[in-house]
């Protein structure tokens, strides 16, 4: 069926196969069938396995269809060719769970794979503006202030809270492959929370800290995907109750979660925080020798050899925003290094950091009334700062996300600082290489207190606030697509 004239196949004749009884081209019994094997050979309907097979008595076996109205009975929009339900098209293909046939090269709710949604166009089987809407079907309720964490080929988000500020201590995971969402486990699961922090370890979620309306906690959970089951965390040793903390994974040959820093919703901003080993269930401390000032909402990344910790907001006053940082080395007994304040940004909170594998960068924040619309690089190697460019960087903002995905610094969301802050639905993607920045397509709801992961090597985002309410949606970007 080549040429143009092959577009469509035959509606074919009821008897389509029947007419050719020795023909080897057609489906092999059961086909279409939801039972076992299907019996050969057959002579009536009720040999074939049910609920969707039918018997063609002319060649003796069990075929999906015989006739159109099979197909429109199991398949709408496919027609009866050979015994099995096609599409008409040769360059269409059946999408089950949305029920419909879909051009995968050119279609927009089925770019590429079945159920994969581009918010622009379709083209080669790719969304033209590097924008995937994450599906809403089985997604877990609208949140913001939740934590997420991403693997090669899911995001997994939990907690958070719902609207009416309801902490809450459900969750889902995102299969980026499947485009499917599946409820977490709600046995053994952590206390309802909101502003937790949480790691990916390779194989496990670890949740610790947060605020369960407004008492901090200071328990925690670990989340196993494959299995779909959480395991409590010792309180023995842990740090006393917090939010506004910071959580690393500081991976092989140490393989422990380093908990650092936060407050304690009344007045006391902590320098201190713990190590937690997931293999022994136990708690170590981390050391109070020449820490920096205790602070919250500071960033934190682990550089492979030491947790690095900036900014933040701290103690001493109303107004107290900082400037500084230090590198703690867990290796026993555990040390810190502060580091240059030379070329280092302005003092700030909320900062959004990430780690390129090699230096930090940070970006945006607020130091009181002040948003900020720069950034700077830090090399733990060099102790040395640079200042990212200004020139195309996204709008001053806080409350924002930035992941460090496909070799690029991506910065998306967040909110200004107006009396009635408005949230943004633009971001910005940043080359280290050549220290510029290029603008990014709009396309998700703006929102800020969502969260942004890498999966596989694409940004995803999801939930958060859009000003009035949380919302369920998300936005799966390619960072490829912005040449």
């Amino acid at each position: 069926m080549g040429g143009t004239a092959a577009l469509v196949l035959l509606a074919g004749c009821p008897d389509s196969l029947t007419l050719d009884p020795v023909s080897s081209s057609g489906p092999a019994g059961g086909t279409g069938g939801s039972g076992g094997s299907a019996p050969i050979p057959c002579s009536s309907n009720t040999d074939c396995p049910a609920p969707t097979a039918v018997c063609d008595t002319v060649r003796n076996v069990c075929v999906e269809c015989l006739e159109v109205a099979h197909c429109s009975e199991t398949k709408p929009g496919t027609v009866c060719s050979q015994g099995a339900c096609a599409c008409p098209t040769i360059t269409d293909e059946y999408c089950a769970g949305s029920m419909r046939c879909a051009n995968k090269m050119t279609s927009v709710t089925d770019c590429g794979a079945c159920g994969h949604e581009c918010y622009g166009a379709c083209n080669e089987g790719k969304c033209a503006d590097g924008w995937e809407r994450t599906p809403t079907k089985n997604a877990p309720a609208a949140r913001g202030n939740h934590v997420a964490v991403g693997t090669d080929t899911q995001m997994i988000v939990w907690g958070g809270l719902l609207q009416g500020n309801v902490p809450t201590s459900t969750g889902g995971v995102l299969d980026l492959v499947t485009g499917t969402w599946t409820k977490t486990s709600e046995s053994n699961v952590p206390v309802a929370r909101s502003h937790a922090r949480a790691v990916w370890t390779g194989t496990q979620m670890v949740v610790w800290g947060g605020l369960n309306g407004p008492t901090p906690v200071g328990t925690g959970g670990v989340y196993n995907p494959t299995t779909n089951t959480w395991t409590p965390m010792s309180n023995v040793g842990a740090p006393v109750p917090r939010y506004g903390h910071s959580m690393v994974w500081a991976g092989p040959p140490i393989s422990k979660v380093l908990v650092w820093g936060g407050h304690d919703a009344v007045a006391n901003f902590y320098g201190d925080g713990a190590t937690y080993d997931i293999a022994s269930d136990t708690w170590a401390p981390i050391s109070t020798v020449s820490p920096p000032l205790g602070r919250m909402d500071h960033a934190a990344v682990w550089t492979g050899q030491a947790m690095l910790v900036w900014g933040g907001y701290g103690p001493n006053g109303q107004d107290n925003f900082l400037g500084d940082g230090a590198l703690y080395n867990p290796s026993e007994p555990g040390t810190w290094t502060p580091i240059t304040l030379n070329g280092a940004p302005t003092a700030r909170t909320r900062p959004a950091g990430a780690w390129t594998g090699t230096e930090l960068i940070v970006w945006g924040g607020a130091a009181s009334a002040n948003l900020f619309a720069d950034g700077a690089r830090y090399v733990p190697m060099t102790d040395a700062w640079t200042l990212t460019a200004t020139d195309g960087a996204p709008e001053a903002r806080q409350y924002h996300t930035a992941v460090w995905v496909g070799g690029r610094y991506v910065v998306w969301g967040g909110q200004n600082g107006a009396p009635t802050p408005v949230p943004f639905n633009s971001g910005a993607i940043f080359d280290p290489t050549n220290n510029k920045w290029k603008a990014m397509p709009t396309a998700p709801q703006a929102r800020a207190h969502h969260t942004a992961v890498d999966v596989g090597g694409k940004m995803v985002i999801w939930g958060g606030s859009n000003g009035s309410a949380f919302v369920d949606t998300g936005g799966v970007f390619d960072p490829s697509a912005v040449q």
